[in-house]
């Protein structure tokens, strides 16, 4: 590696760490991101993108790309054992972006890398790994090693970002403790050539028997969730089929899976979001079940008060202490919000048992009926989620 140290150093490349450094690029922050991986993600994983995450692509330019791209849900129906229970719309949101996106996070990440190749003073580099860090008063000096290389080299930044993921390096290399804990369901998901009448709709079924979960996809794919007993790897051929047929008879058989997983559930959060200048942000802070699709988002919020933050330390000269301190405290506090709302969704969706649907089927209708309905769509986009800027004025813009 050659050429001047970076102001900040970005470790981790994806979704949130890409957004973070176009952040940068946009305010005139030097900034480098490695990542170890030689390649971007190209499994999708997370899928949703809500209005205040488009709000901070509009900020790039990208919000219409990305639309462009995705697949806009404007309506979600649920269902139980013996029938629809009620739809939720967000159609009647406010604001530019009446709808969740879906976009398979591989993509997600594509079109943040390409918009950071126009970033003249922010460089990506993969198949780089950290392997230590020392900080002083300062700044950090990051331990990195490339490709396959027998040395490592330092490089000095005035602020290191783990954005690098719920196994964080900098997180460990940093000795920042968190909380953990697990939940005992498990999952397993494909994404299939859609053959449904579905539409572009997302659907959620809510069974005795365990719950399945339906999301549209670009490219003519839709993303099928279904809850297992044990956690399943590999997962039987036939086995996603199966179980959407007899939990929601759906038939997905003819229909080619493109990319499938099993995935117990955890969460995590960190103690500390700071200590001195190097920084955690996105699942390196955070971790939430996927019920609800806000981790992701809650890591874009992440990357857009950091790099407001960094901006002003970098470029204006601000104290980064009281900054710092401002930043864990509200994004730590949101995190927790999210991490909570997900808990209660999953528990809420994943009773079993015929007692389960006796209970839960009543109280979904009147959840979904007015004058609750209209309080849902707000929740579930995100919008009211703690989303306050930072101190003194601070702006990527």
């Amino acid at each position: 590696m050659t050429g001047p140290d970076p102001q900040v150093l970005v470790v981790g490349a994806g979704p949130v760490g890409l957004l973070l450094g176009n952040l940068l690029g946009t305010c005139g922050v030097h900034a480098l991101v490695i990542d170890k991986r030689a390649r971007g993600p190209e499994a999708s994983m997370a899928i949703g993108l809500t209005p205040p995450s488009l709000a901070l692509l509009q900020t790039l330019q990208l919000d219409q790309s990305f639309i462009a791209t995705g697949v806009r849900v404007e309506q979600a129906v649920v269902h139980g054992d013996r029938g629809t229970l009620g739809t939720l719309s967000f159609r009647t949101l406010s604001g530019r972006y009446p709808f969740i996106l879906a976009l398979p996070q591989a993509k997600t990440a594509s079109l943040l890398e390409i918009r950071l190749r126009d970033c003249p003073r922010v460089e990506l580099r993969r198949g780089v790994e950290l392997v230590g860090l020392e900080q002083d008063v300062d700044g950090v000096t990051a331990v990195l090693r490339e490709g396959d290389a027998a040395l490592a080299h330092p490089v000095r930044c005035a602020f290191l970002i783990g954005a690098d993921g719920g196994y964080s390096r900098v997180r460990q290399l940093a000795a920042i403790a968190a909380d953990t804990g697990s939940y005992p369901q498990n999952f397993a998901m494909a994404d299939f050539a859609d053959h449904s009448d579905l539409g572009d709709q997302a659907h959620l079924f809510f069974t005795r028997h365990g719950s399945v979960e339906s999301f549209p996809l670009p490219m003519g794919r839709r993303r099928w969730v279904v809850q297992t007993g044990e956690r399943l790897d590999p997962i039987p051929t036939g086995f996603l089929a199966e179980t959407v047929r007899r939990r929601t008879g759906i038939d997905l058989n003819g229909c080619e899976p493109f990319f499938s997983s099993s995935y117990g559930v955890g969460w995590l959060l960190a103690r500390r979001y700071h200590r001195g200048r190097i920084v955690l942000c996105g699942d390196a802070a955070h971790l939430m079940s996927p019920v609800g699709g806000q981790g992701m988002n809650v890591g874009f919020a992440d990357a857009a008060w950091l790099a407001a933050l960094l901006s002003a330390c970098c470029r204006e000269g601000a104290a980064a202490e009281p900054l710092l301190a401002g930043y864990e405290q509200a994004r730590r506090k949101t995190a927790r919000i999210a991490i909570g709302r997900a808990a209660r969704g999953m528990w809420l969706g994943t009773r079993q048992g015929r007692l389960a649907g006796l209970w839960r089927e009543p109280l979904l209708r009147l959840l979904l009926a007015p004058p609750l309905r209209e309080r849902l769509p707000p929740y579930f986009a995100m919008l009211t989620l703690p989303h306050p800027l930072p101190p003194n004025g601070c702006s990527w813009q």
